[in-house]
């Protein structure tokens, strides 16, 4: 087997053996890579006694053969530990949901340099002191959904593309959202759909104009997540346990 240099961000690891890990990478150039590193828990080994979730770094890793369905790690030089992600519950398990997300969306062996540079930019601002954390993470949603074709449609009805209406003095009526159907529900498409989330106006406001994302209070902001992370269940199928955790951390920060 050849060896390839990439460079890659863990985003997941288990314990294999007493000195070994089996960890989730997601590398710049080749995807995701599911890994052994062999002896990757011994303190003076070549990995330093264990590989830590959320590091960047260089790595050389060997494909596995027809035989194998896990990869070789041979290298693993951490050149970005994102240290201060630790210094704050909500952004270690914003990074972690992240990570979550690009394991749930991307195949193996399936390279996206941009959301790579979106993953790496996100952990950066997420352990800057003063950062909006809830922010950053809406931000990532939209970005990976844009970026592997799951994007909502906000504007518009997603079934007959009819223009939804505007706020008026009233506020606006009573609109839904369908994962299924992609995105917004006009009145008369949202009858025929079993699957569906009611909209409030603040947050429909928010996704109609999302570069308006950093000036929405923060309950609205959490609903975008809420209805971010639901779209996410509906396509997956499933919920993770981050997921349910950071929303637990959200409603505790904002008293929900």
């Amino acid at each position: 087997m050849s060896a390839i240099k990439d460079v890659a961000i863990c985003i997941g690891s288990i314990r294999y053996s007493e000195s070994s890990q089996i960890v989730t990478l997601f590398s710049k150039e080749h995807g995701i890579i599911k890994a052994i590193a062999k002896g990757a828990r011994r303190p003076k080994g070549k990995f330093g006694g264990g590989i830590d979730l959320l590091t960047a770094a260089r790595i050389i890793f060997s494909v596995p053969n027809s035989d194998a369905t896990l990869a070789l790690l041979h290298e693993y030089i951490t050149c970005e530990p994102f240290g201060l992600l630790r210094n704050n519950l909500i952004s270690l398990n914003c990074g972690q949901f992240a990570g979550d997300m690009l394991s749930k969306f991307m195949e193996c062996y399936d390279p996206h340099e941009l959301l790579y540079d979106g993953f790496y930019q996100t952990l950066g601002k997420l352990q800057l002191p003063n950062n909006n954390s809830l922010l950053s993470i809406v931000e990532f949603q939209l970005f990976l959904y844009q970026e592997v074709g799951l994007s909502p449609v906000f504007t518009h009805c997603s079934v007959c593309g009819t223009i939804l209406p505007e706020q008026d003095s009233n506020g606006l009526p009573r609109l839904y959202f369908s994962s299924h159907n992609g995105g917004m529900l006009c009145r008369v498409c949202e009858a025929a759909s079993e699957e569906k989330r009611m909209v409030s106006a603040k947050m429909l406001a928010l996704l109609k104009q999302q570069q308006l994302l950093g000036q929405g209070d923060a309950r609205s902001l959490f609903e975008v997540f809420e209805l971010l992370s639901y779209h996410q269940r509906e396509q997956t199928g499933k919920q993770s346990a981050i997921s349910t955790f950071l929303n637990e951390l959200f409603r505790g920060h904002l008293n929900y």
